[in-house]
């Protein structure tokens, strides 16, 4: 078919099938829909305002500290959004100090922690930021505190370092040391249920707010020692028994022939320990037959008993009467 042929009868097709145009109209209408929905998922996201400054300079008050930010992007690349990785830092060259507050704008380019996803609405998009000039101070960590109990024992805490560097603004710091707010603070440490001691590293936080521009070190390291609380339970005269190799002949004298013995451990051990799990002896192995040997007692509990064990006296006298 010769080429201009061809042309008119494309072009018959489309002036004459109405029902063709009809049909390309909607593929295209619900192509550019399909489009946009993909496209056109929105969520707010509340996101803290973080300022970066020159070297010396300290925020000394914020006015809001966190922004609402409206997200707009396909469905997945929403869904991805992890709100603990959002932040809107903005960078004052300019800033002025002499206690009162300057106007800093926060735009989309500010918002940081979002990927594929496009910033629609800021809010507010102002915030007034006061500043001072930066001092360094040096605070103890106040006492840690605890959540629970143990499931055994008591608890005791012990952590490094007992104190940090603050570097923040030095109208707030001065404040603070003249009211005699000079302890930064951890949480709680949650010890309920524990029956081990255990260690961990917690994060330390400046009093009242966080208006520090630095802590340094930011976390301390606890030592958690759980103290099993012991108790003690007393057996007297009890029999020792010798022993002795198979092959041995002869009479064996254990005097005294009865001990007395203390256990010391958890309650609930104590108290499922009977006189006859307890064996007492001596081991006359490789003893001499002419004379009377200082043999140390020896006390056998049943497998994996936390105990302490004590017997009196802590030697018998053994010998070997001729007969």
């Amino acid at each position: 078919m010769p080429r201009d042929a061809a042309r008119q009868w494309i072009a018959n097709l489309f002036q004459n099938q109405w029902k063709f145009k009809l049909l390309a109209l909607a593929m295209a209408a619900l192509t550019y829909y399909a489009i946009r929905s993909a496209t056109d998922e929105e969520k707010d996201f509340v996101v803290p305002v973080e300022v970066e400054l020159n070297p010396g300079i300290a925020v000394l008050a914020k006015n809001p500290d966190q922004v609402e930010v409206r997200f707009r992007g396909a469905l997945d690349d929403i869904l991805k959004i992890d709100q603990t990785r959002l932040k809107a830092q903005v960078r004052v060259p300019d800033a002025t100090l002499g206690g009162r507050p300057q106007p800093v704008i926060i735009t989309g380019r500010d918002i940081l922690g979002a990927r594929g996803v496009a910033v629609t609405m800021i809010d507010p998009p102002r915030v007034m930021i006061t500043f001072d000039h930066e001092v360094e101070a040096t605070f103890s960590v106040a006492k840690l505190q605890t959540i629970g109990e143990p499931l055994l024992g008591k608890v005791e805490l012990q952590y490094s370092p007992q104190s940090v560097t603050i570097r923040g603004p030095k109208t707030r710091i001065e404040e603070l040391k003249r009211e005699g707010h000079d302890q930064v603070i951890a949480d709680p440490v949650d010890v309920d249920g524990r029956v081990e001691s255990f260690s961990k590293r917690m994060v330390v936080r400046s009093p009242g707010g966080s208006w520090a521009s630095k802590i340094e070190p930011s976390e301390i390291t606890v030592e958690v020692t759980i103290i099993k609380k012991s108790v003690t339970r007393a057996w007297s005269s009890l029999p020792v028994l010798a022993i002795r190799g198979t092959d041995a002949a002869g009479r064996v004298a254990v005097e005294p022939s009865t001990v007395d013995i203390m256990l010391e451990g958890r309650s609930e051990l104590l108290e499922s320990i009977s006189e006859r799990d307890i064996r007492i002896f001596v081991d006359c192995e490789g003893l001499s037959h002419d004379a009377t040997n200082s043999v140390p007692v020896q006390v056998h509990l049943p497998v994996f008993m936390d105990v302490t064990v004590s017997a009196v006296p802590k030697t018998v006298s053994v010998s070997f009467p001729k007969e």
